[in-house]
C-alpha cells in the first residue's frame, strides 16, 4: 500500500510541475479510485470523510487498513495451523474401529457364506425335493 500511494504521489509531483496545479483533493480521490476491492470499505469511509483528509492522512489510513488485514490473515493461518495440529493428534490415536480390526471377533465364530442357510427357502442342512429338482437354485 506505501508503494503504491508514493508512486501516485510521484505522478502528482510532476504533473504539478508540468501542468496546472493539481490538488491534494484530487490526488486522494484518484489514489481511491484505484484501489481492490478489499479495499472498498476504508475507501468508502475516507472518501465520505468531511473534510477529505491531506494525503498523508489518508496514506496512514490505508497502510492501518492493510496491516490489519495482515494480521487478521496471519491470526486466522494461525488458528487454522492449531486445527490441523489438533486433527493430526487425535488421527495419530488409532480409532475404535483400527482397534476391532486387530483383535479377533468374539462370540460369532468364523463369517458365513452366501447367508448362512438362513432367509427364505432355507432348510437348513436339509435338502428340499424343490431344491434338488431346481437347476438355478
Amino acid at each position: 500500500m506505501s508503494a503504491y500511494c508514493q508512486a501516485m504521489k510521484v505522478i502528482y509531483d510532476q504533473l504539478t510541475n508540468v501542468g496546472p496545479p493539481i490538488t491534494d483533493e484530487q490526488l486522494v480521490l484518484q489514489i481511491l479510485t484505484g484501489l481492490t476491492e478489499q479495499y472498498e470499505g476504508i475507501a468508502l469511509l475516507i472518501q465520505q470523510s468531511k473534510p477529505l483528509p491531506d494525503f498523508y492522512e489518508a496514506h496512514s489510513r490505508l497502510c492501518m487498513a492493510e496491516t490489519r488485514k495482515v494480521n487478521q490473515a496471519r491470526n486466522a493461518a494461525k488458528a487454522v495451523g492449531t486445527s490441523l495440529n489438533t486433527v493430526a493428534e487425535c488421527s495419530d490415536q488409532p480409532s475404535r474401529n483400527d482397534r476391532n480390526q486387530n483383535q479377533p471377533e468374539r462370540g460369532r465364530g468364523r463369517g458365513c457364506v452366501r447367508g448362512c442357510g438362513r432367509g427364505r427357502g432355507s432348510a437348513r442342512g436339509r435338502r428340499s425335493l424343490a431344491t434338488v429338482n431346481d437347476p438355478f437354485g
